[in-house]
């Protein structure tokens, strides 16, 4: 397990900003759930996530994490708190691309995100602009019905 660091855990670059941290400990946690992956490896990976997850969260944890990377030189240090299934987890996080060159098999992939939330928006809507206007026609025709009546009534 040499040169396995939460960074790596995660699959982030070590200039990765939180917002980016955290969608990827979300996704990988929501695939390596015990609960939802019968992997033997599940509750291993899991375990080593929350970990890097608790460390990279923490802006001093992480600051005292990266001096401690580059006290250890190449930055490259063993982490302690990964249990053994991480090796597996890791290695199998890279995978051939069709040109032969190989790849890191989680990306965030962004314009997934925004669309879902752009959908999830929509969906959720209490009073968006459209829905204004529909309640202001509606508003507007009950009103003139009802005048129209009442000036029926009263002059005819």
């Amino acid at each position: 397990m040499n040169g396995t660091t939460h960074y790596d855990v995660l699959r982030v670059t070590r200039d990765a900003p939180p917002e980016v941290i955290r969608a990827a400990y979300k996704a990988l946690s929501q695939k390596w759930h015990p609960d939802r992956n019968p992997s033997p490896d599940a509750s291993a990976v899991m375990q080593a996530l929350n970990t890097a997850y608790a460390v990279l969260s923490n802006p001093s944890k992480r600051a005292d994490y990266d001096r401690s990377l580059h006290a250890a030189g190449s930055g490259s240090a063993e982490s302690n708190a990964n249990p053994k299934g991480a090796d597996r987890h890791a290695a199998s996080a890279e995978a051939a691309s069709p040109h032969g060159k190989r790849v890191r098999a989680f990306e965030v992939d962004w314009e997934a995100i925004s669309r879902t939330q752009r959908e999830q928006k929509r969906k959720y809507r209490v009073l968006g602009r459209d829905s204004v206007v529909a309640a202001a026609k509606t508003f507007g025709l009950l009103f003139g019905t009802i005048f129209l009546l009442l000036y029926i009534s009263s002059h005819g």
